[in-house]
């Protein structure tokens, strides 16, 4: 008889067990957020009281680069979950990261996850499909130790605690099994609430099943498509100064001779690069892997801003003292070849910017030109996977030529030069005050001025004011004869 009194008592046992973890399990909270194209992000969780373990569940369309969720009102402070794909691709990784501002969440080892599976979950910590465009979701499920008194205060009785949300962009792609791996901006960010006190539970916790619907959370407030333009300026004013501003700059002088041109060319290219320099700085402090400063793109960048910097003093310094001389200095010859380095210094440095930001589809477009120019890095431009075009290479090939052009070819003489090296020859036999009459007019680069002496010149010739006139009047011929046919 015992043994028959026993059966019942069981069963009543099992009975109030599952009654008791069904209860648990539907002690939850679901946000759900559909998308303008038929996705859904799904954030839904359950509260154990007893341990301040949160139980979660995040879902999200696979084709994003990476999905997460934070607890409180804004990121500053915010504790989050991010996910995204491992580095086989099938798996997810779970990140546990705190906010400091509108920057790239930092890992925090403090915060600590566990991935859960089985108990009735389906595809757990999971990606089907992870292709641009894939219709399959990236699924985590886990629980976070004691969170529930982290972040901006604790989440145990709120009927309205805030969250934020966010999914990454479609490219870079991401596949890392690091907890502290690199994130790009998120593509899409939102807020919304959740009424805790219907996610928690006496004792014991569970992720919550689904099909999930939206239950006991409030509708998205905030939600907003970001797109941040400021890197892509930055590439492009940095490509338009080292491809097209600098070398025209040195094309102008060292082809036509303009040296106005010249000089306004550099300086405008040199405003573009601080602009771009400056705007490289503040998009470097919005994430981890460049807020130090301490990367190849980054310190090049600030050696290359030294060296523009340089180079602009020593074309100055030189100019003023060749405008007074008319002799040519050891500074002009450093900001003679100090230039082409500089600009192919800073073409490379493009690629290791690229590769910086992670942006794999631009650097396919650029490595064929670097491949001129770079015996640094051959083993990662040779990548089966960033092959090169023949016009690619044409170009590159094209562009070596011209920088090696502009870095040996001389700038041509100047008119004023020309004719005063012939003045001196035939001055060497004049007094002191009349060479220095004639040397004037030979090397004042007024137009106007020369001809005033060229005409006082003239005159003491024809009159012979002077005793020693036939040196003078025929050094006097050459020069008119010369700045005749170069049609002064």
């Amino acid at each position: 008889m015992s043994f028959l009194f026993r059966i019942p008592v069981l069963l009543l046992s099992l009975l109030l067990t599952f009654t008791s973890a069904q209860s648990s399990n539907n002690a939850s909270a679901v946000y759900v957020y559909d998308g303008s194209d038929s996705t859904q992000f799904v954030f839904a969780i359950n509260i154990d009281k007893s341990t301040g373990d949160l139980y979660f569940h995040l879902s999200s369309p696979a084709g994003n680069s990476w999905v997460g969720v934070g607890i409180g009102e804004e990121m500053k402070n915010a504790a989050m979950f991010i996910a995204y794909p491992a580095a086989n691709g099938h798996d997810v990784t779970i990140s546990p990261r705190m906010g400091s501002g509108h920057t790239e969440p930092t890992y925090d080892s403090n915060i600590k996850i566990d991935k859960l599976s089985g108990n009735g979950l389906t595809g757990a910590n999971t990606i089907d499909g992870n292709d641009p465009g894939s219709t399959g979701n990236i699924v985590a499920d886990g629980v976070c130790r004691g969170c529930a008194k982290m972040g901006s205060g604790t989440i145990e009785a709120s009927t309205t605690q805030p969250f934020i949300f966010a999914v990454g962009p479609v490219f870079p792609r991401m596949a890392s099994d690091s907890l502290s791996a690199d994130l790009s901006r998120h593509m899409l960010y939102g807020q919304f609430t959740m009424d805790t006190t219907a996610a928690l539970s006496d004792s014991g916790g569970a992720v919550p099943l689904g099909p999930y619907q939206n239950k006991d959370a409030s509708a998205a407030t905030g939600t907003t498509m970001d797109n941040d333009p400021a890197p892509r300026i930055h590439g492009i004013v940095m490509s338009v100064v080292f491809i097209l501003a600098f070398p025209l700059g040195a094309v102008l002088l060292r082809v036509w001779n303009k040296v106005k041109a010249h000089i306004a060319i550099q300086v405008i290219g040199l405003v573009l690069f601080c602009m771009a320099f400056a705007g490289g700085s503040v998009v470097s402090m919005q994430y981890n892997r460049s807020k130090h400063f301490n990367s190849a793109h980054q310190v090049i960048g600030i050696l290359l801003l030294i060296a523009l910097f340089a180079q602009l003093g020593l074309g100055a310094y030189n100019h003023s003292i060749y405008k007074r001389t008319q002799q040519k200095t050891i500074f002009g010859k450093i900001h003679t070849y100090l230039g082409p380095i500089s600009m192919l210094v800073g073409i490379i440095n493009g690629y290791l910017g690229f590769r910086l930001a992670g942006t794999l589809r631009t650097t396919r477009l650029t490595s064929p030109t670097l491949l001129t120019f770079s015996s640094q890095a051959p083993k990662c431009l040779q990548s089966p996977t960033r092959s090169s075009s023949s016009s690619s290479q044409s170009y590159s090939s094209a562009y070596g030529a011209y920088l090696i052009f502009v870095a040996a070819r001389r700038p041509r003489k100047q008119r004023v030069t020309s004719t005063r090296c012939l003045a001196d020859l035939l001055l060497e036999g004049l007094p002191a005050h009349r060479r220095l009459m004639l040397s004037r007019m030979c090397r004042c680069s007024d137009l106007r001025v020369r001809r005033v002496y060229r005409e006082w010149t003239r005159q003491l010739c024809s009159h012979g004011r002077w005793s020693d006139a036939g040196t003078v009047c025929s050094c006097c011929a050459c020069v008119w004869n010369q700045e005749s046919a170069l049609g002064e």
